[in-house]
């Protein structure tokens, strides 16, 4: 993970979101919202993941590490049809008013994030995240300062395949 090796999970049980401090690599449009799973360039690994950038994680994609980004940027995404921790279904760009400037601190990035994300949930679940059988949500974004660079400012929305049982 760029900036720390170890990244900081929080939340999970009882609807919370889960929140994954990591970084992002380079916005797209300056309020890019997306729910597509376009195709993107991914390169395979002898293990029969696909790395891709960052940015370029398409939703509906499958993740099995904590590790995201790695040293590199890169993300590993792996077959959903086998074993995975979560698996990604809305991005955006962090709105102008919150990157544009000084790190906002981690209450503004994470009210942003976590708007968005249980928003975009509600849309293919009926009812909040972790409750009622349904997965809690993992949510990828600049939570420290140290990951608050220009190229960072994304927010990827993922459930939360571990904490859900």
């Amino acid at each position: 993970m760029i900036g720390n090796p170890r990244p900081a999970v929080s939340g999970g049980p009882g609807g919370l979101p889960k929140l994954l401090g990591g970084l992002m690599l380079a916005g797209l449009l300056a309020t890019g919202c997306t729910t597509s799973t376009a195709a993107v360039e991914q390169t395979p690994t002898p293990d029969g993941s696909r790395m891709v950038k960052f940015l370029d994680i398409p939703n509906g994609s499958c993740i099995n590490t904590e590790q995201i980004p790695g040293r590199d940027g890169m993300v590993p995404l792996v077959d959903c049809k086998g074993p995975h921790m979560y698996k990604t279904y809305a991005a955006t760009d962090l709105p102008s008013n919150i990157r544009d400037g000084p790190f906002p601190g981690y209450e503004t990035v994470s009210r942003f994030a976590g708007e968005f994300c249980d928003k975009e949930y509600l849309k293919i679940h009926n009812g909040p995240s972790g409750k009622g059988g349904r997965p809690p949500q993992f949510i990828m974004a600049p939570f420290e300062s140290v990951q608050w660079r220009p190229e960072q400012m994304r927010v990827i929305c993922a459930e939360d395949l571990v904490s859900s049982g």
